[in-house]
């Protein structure tokens, strides 16, 4: 499931202390900014007299203050400016559409520098903007500065969470994201999200293919309850494709995030006889 990075304010000195020197990895944010900052305990410890400490391990020290910052803004003239964002070394800011309620269709990237970059404008495709969109910081661990993703340049991720900063599109409503995937006239497309498809069911006459059609950041699958088909795990950009011949309901489900019964990331095709008059 989708997890985002959101600031809180921490209270007073003494108890931030108390955490770091219990060796947590927290998040520190501020109010009022959709931005995500990790920071390792033991690189910030507060300390009352001067002890003889043993240096860090450098991928400790290269994760310290991974961030990204962004503010609502208009994006009618084609460029998201995202505030600030601190890297540990080269990558992307990139900035992503809406689907289900994480990052779905790619709008645009731009390249930035390891260390603090401010202001970093990112131009994007504002047809397929929705009202909520998503800034994640990706590493450039590929070809040097190609962006590769899907490939080699993943996001960026601290514990397991991506660091990344949700933000509103203001002005006129842009439209709803659409679909990237090629497919054969008389299929349809599901959506794979981070949590859910899209649309959650499809009623369809036999003898159609429905196309999944991976848009997540994170990896998903298809799994039918009744055992008739299943994807393997799908990375972004992946699809999976299956034609129904047989009338009948054909509930299915992500096996990483969801469940039979309509648990969790879940969905259903309804194939129908277009030969037998519906009520």
């Amino acid at each position: 499931m989708w997890r985002e990075l959101r600031r809180k304010t921490r209270p007073a000195k003494t108890q931030a202390t108390e955490e770091m020197r219990k060796g947590n990895v927290f998040v520190s944010l501020l109010p009022k900014a959709l931005t995500a900052t990790v920071c390792l305990a033991s690189a910030c410890q507060l300390r009352d007299t001067p002890t003889a400490v043993a240096p860090e391990p450098t991928d400790m020290i290269n994760t310290m203050r991974l961030s990204i910052s962004v503010a609502d803004q208009d994006i009618a003239q084609g460029v998201v400016m995202i505030d600030e964002v601190v890297s540990d070394g080269s990558g992307w800011a990139a900035v992503y559409a809406q689907l289900c309620d994480g990052p779905g269709a790619l709008l645009g990237y731009a390249s930035i520098a390891g260390g603090v970059n401010k202001r970093v404008a990112v131009a994007v495709d504002v047809a397929r903007a929705t009202e909520t969109a998503y800034a994640l910081l990706h590493v450039d661990t590929g070809e040097p500065g190609i962006y590769e993703f899907p490939g080699a340049d993943r996001p960026a991720a601290v514990a397991g969470v991506h660091v990344a900063a949700a933000f509103r599109v203001t002005g006129q409503p842009p439209p709803k994201a659409i679909a990237t995937a090629t497919v054969e006239p008389d299929a349809r497309v599901v959506l794979m999200g981070e949590s859910c498809y899209e649309p959650l069911s499809l009623t369809l006459p036999a003898g159609s293919t429905v196309v999944w059609n991976q848009m997540g950041i994170i990896e998903h699958n298809v799994v039918a309850e009744e055992g008739s088909f299943q994807s393997s795990l799908l990375t972004r950009g992946e699809t999976f494709e299956h034609m129904f011949s047989a009338p009948g309901r054909y509930p299915y489900y992500c096996s990483l995030h969801g469940g039979p019964g309509g648990k969790g990331m879940a969905g259903a095709i309804i194939i129908i006889d277009q030969s037998v008059r519906q009520p």
